[in-house]
């Protein structure tokens, strides 16, 4: 066999062998995750994990979602969303989106089917005293020719999730703070001994008493 056999031998088994583990790592389930704390209430944070315009502004490659995320049976025909993303490779990927748990105010379930891909995001709120962490979870399954490329987006895909929270956090910590509804104390009980007063008696008229003349009874007797 002369050397240039022997290399294009080389050069097959290694590209054999190359496809080979990247077929086997792709066909693994794969999960990323990010978490942060934001400085607002969960209910000021509901609506940038719903609302498509919001949701454009921070989660990256997201380009186009035809309608609000709502609860699941919400929608009549068709029951799918559809999302236009851009993957980490600049290819234009058209999503069907099926919400499957809706909790408003603190998880949103969805999941998502593409051409050999199969994706589910969690995205959820818990509250604390100052403010709620939000959590931000993808987990993807390949299947057919998309496992090859699965190995080669994986930390592009990890690092667009902690740079999405980040920028969340940042976009509604700009928000104007809702502020509590003004409540009106209630006027304490009133004091009866203090505040109510007996009625008052009317004043008696003076009585006009007649003093007989004495001086003229002295002077008849004497």
């Amino acid at each position: 066999m002369s050397p240039l056999s022997r290399l294009l031998l080389f050069l097959s088994i290694a590209f054999a062998v190359s496809v080979a583990g990247l077929w086997i790592s792709g066909g693994k389930r794969e999960e990323y995750s990010a978490r942060i704390d934001i400085d607002r209430k969960p209910d000021q944070i509901w609506q940038y994990l719903v609302e498509p315009e919001k949701l454009k502004n921070w989660m990256t490659g997201l380009e186009q979602i035809d309608r609000p995320l709502e609860p699941p049976g919400a929608y009549k025909e068709p029951p799918e969303l559809l999302r236009t993303v851009v993957n980490p490779n600049g290819k234009r990927v058209q999503y069907n989106d099926f919400v499957i748990r809706y909790k408003e105010d603190e998880v949103l379930t969805v999941q998502s089917s593409a051409s050999g891909t199969v994706q589910t995001t969690i995205l959820q709120l818990e509250p604390f005293d100052s403010g709620t962490q939000f959590s931000y979870s993808v987990k993807v399954s390949h299947n057919n020719l998309a496992r090859l490329m699965a190995p080669l987006q994986s930390s592009k895909l990890q690092e667009r999730v902690s740079a999405d929270v980040r920028k969340l956090k940042e976009l509604v910590e700009q928000s104007e703070p809702k502020l509590p509804d003004e409540v009106v104390p209630a006027d304490p009980p009133k004091d009866k001994t203090e505040t109510e007063k007996p009625p008052e008696e009317p004043a008696e008229k003076p009585v006009d008493m007649q003093v007989p003349d004495v001086s003229r009874g002295d002077e008849e007797g004497l």
